[in-house]
């Protein structure tokens, strides 16, 4: 019983959250939490609410044949539906009256209006250094003496430009950041997953979840304990194991 209250429960949420992010025009967002509710079998008669959130995303973004195939499985399921007369009707009549203006449409080309967030490296500015790789072709090592070494401008450089750029040895999401942004790829959070094992920490997507190359499942179970040490005082201790 608890395991069937559980995902009714997160279904619930995913499909609040969903239908929220659709009246915000993020439309990936929504789908997203669409298609993770499917997974919560608690009882197919409640999976309507998931395909027609799926059609609306899809019919919003142009694609009419899909959204009429989630339409059409939304119907088919409200009809099984534990929902009263009136509110299955009331449910009937809405999503018909969507199905019905792209019914036979052609799918619209181009982008979708919503595009998930893509975290990219930023480039130097001016070219690489090709004696330092890291660095922009703006700069030059320079070796003078034993005790005066340094980078030396070899241009004018404007304010914004980018200097270097250096993949970091380790790096560990600050505490505070937790509930914002992923602990896996360090993305701002739009349609969260917590972690199912500690609670305390979040995912941006199914993908940094699963992601066996990630170092939370390491640190999962004693994730308290680092924040909490002595020696969080001074260097955090999660850098420290990683």
């Amino acid at each position: 019983m608890k395991l069937i209250l559980t995902s009714f429960y997160i279904h619930n949420r995913l499909m609040k959250r969903a239908w929220i992010n659709i009246m915000l025009l993020k439309f990936d967002e929504a789908r997203e939490d669409a298609y993770r509710s499917l997974q919560y079998h608690f009882d197919p008669s409640v999976m309507w609410n998931s395909y027609e959130v799926l059609g609306h995303c899809y019919a919003k973004i142009g694609k009419h044949n899909t959204a009429e195939g989630f339409f059409s499985q939304a119907l088919e399921r409200l009809k099984k539906s534990n929902l009263d007369q009136k509110r299955k009707t009331v449910t009937e009549m809405r999503i018909n009256s969507i199905f019905k203006k792209i019914k036979g449409r052609k799918d619209i080309g181009g982008a979708a209006k919503n595009i998930t967030e893509v975290l990219t490296t930023p480039q130097v500015s001016y070219g690489v250094n090709e004696t330092l790789m890291c660095a922009t072709d703006a700069v030059e090592v320079n070796v003078k003496e034993k005790t005066d070494r340094g980078l030396y401008a070899t241009k004018d450089i404007d304010p914004g430009d980018v200097i270097m750029v250096e993949k970091p040895f380790v790096s560990v999401l600050c505490r505070e950041n937790f509930e914002t942004h992923c602990i896996n790829c360090f993305k701002r959070l739009k349609s969260p997953i917590p972690c199912d094992t500690c609670s305390r920490v979040w995912f941006c997507s199914e993908e940094c979840l699963k992601d066996t190359n990630g170092l939370h499942s390491s640190e999962c179970r004693v994730l308290h304990l680092l924040y909490e040490s002595e020696i969080c005082k001074v260097t955090p201790a999660p850098l420290v194991l990683r």
